[in-house]
């Protein structure tokens, strides 16, 4: 029984104890400590998404006001973020733990994420990787609260693991996958800015290994796929908002 027992474990894909050990932690600490919003840009973010859910026009809103993502009246945030949480409320109704519960899912496939970028340097041990941010405190705590992590980070995943795999893949895969990480840069992007800084350094080391042949389009696959999943919000912001004086829906 016990030869049969592992064996089964071992015919396990390994991304799912990962997965698993990733969500069991979230849930449980969601569910037991039930947490409540900490911090001050918890706070905004969430009324944020609230204000946008209540508005009678939320498109409208959304594409021609500011309101909904000004922090202290002084300063813009990302836009990416309160829109996610306003879609949770939309779907779920206005309910805190419906954010918890999907950004719970969200951290165990970054953690997924970070044991397969761990697998190609070494794949027999770099699941751990993966298992070590299942078990970070951070990611448990900040999934539990309104913070752009709770996106940000499974985005930040999704992207390098195709952009890592790109190196080493035939031309055409090549530029398929680091369009694709570029695209996921971008879009963490308009959840943390400080994600597009990574688009050029992700160019520029694929092209470099992609050889002086093909170095100048596939620097151009991850710059333009960054750049158009950034388009539509630059966009916006240059035809359509009016920020003299944001209004609030109540």
């Amino acid at each position: 029984m016990k030869g049969s027992l592992a064996a089964r474990w071992a015919r396990l894909p390994w991304w799912l104890p990962v997965a698993l050990l990733a969500l069991g932690l979230r849930l449980a600490y969601v569910l037991a400590a039930q947490p409540a919003l900490r911090f001050s840009t918890s706070q905004h973010y969430f009324t944020g998404a609230l204000e946008i859910v209540q508005h009678a026009q939320p498109v409208d809103y959304i594409l021609r006001d500011d309101g909904w993502h000004m922090f202290k009246d002084v300063w813009t945030l990302p836009p990416l973020y309160p829109l996610f949480v306003a879609g949770i409320f939309a779907l779920c109704g206005v309910k805190l733990l419906s954010v918890q519960v999907v950004q719970s899912v969200l951290e165990a496939a970054a953690a997924v994420g970070f044991g397969a970028l761990g697998r190609r340097l070494s794949p027999r041990f770099g699941a751990w990787a993966g298992v070590a941010y299942a078990l970070w405190w951070p990611s448990i705590e900040f999934g539990a609260q309104t913070m752009t992590e709770g996106l940000h980070n499974a985005l930040m995943a999704a992207a390098f693991v195709p952009l890592a795999s790109a190196a080493q893949a035939g031309p055409e895969l090549r530029w398929r996958r680091a369009a694709l990480g570029g695209a996921l840069l971008g879009l963490a992007a308009l959840a943390r800015p400080v994600s597009l800084a990574f688009v050029p350094l992700a160019g520029a080391l694929l092209a470099w290994r992609a050889g002086r042949r093909r170095a100048v389009s596939t620097f151009a696959a991850v710059a333009l796929a960054g750049a158009l999943a950034v388009a539509p919000w630059t966009l916006r912001n240059l035809s359509l908002i009016h920020i003299s004086e944001p209004t609030r829906p109540y």
